[in-house]
């Protein structure tokens, strides 16, 4: 009885961390949206590729047309699920990926 218990709580505490994970956090990307062409699109340090082609009609009807690295373009912001820290494509660095945008606006956010 005592060793199923343990198995038990041990399974339970390794499947943890991965159900919470999968689950996404909350978070607010803010930066200019860009279309990297071997990277893909981009909010800030936040990863759009994922996002269905609703959302990302949702995203460009606030923020326009994503362009390449624009320092005129107008900020964006978007509060959104995300899965955090992703390697990006070149191992330089981390981005979140985009899982849900909950929200678009206009501006620099925070």
């Amino acid at each position: 009885m005592f060793k199923t218990a343990s198995i038990a709580v041990v399974f339970a505490c390794t499947l943890l961390p991965i159900v919470a994970t999968a689950a996404g956090v909350e978070k607010v990307c803010s930066g200019l949206l860009t279309d990297m062409r071997t990277i893909g699109v981009q909010l800030g340090n936040c990863d759009l590729n994922s996002i269905s082609e609703k959302e990302f009609k949702r995203v460009t009807d606030v923020c326009g047309s994503p362009g390449g690295v624009d320092t005129t373009a107008p900020r964006c912001r978007i509060r959104a699920i995300v899965l955090p820290h992703k390697p990006n494509k070149y191992g330089t660095g981390f981005v979140d990926l985009v899982q849900k945008v909950l929200d678009v606006s206009k501006g620099a956010g925070r």
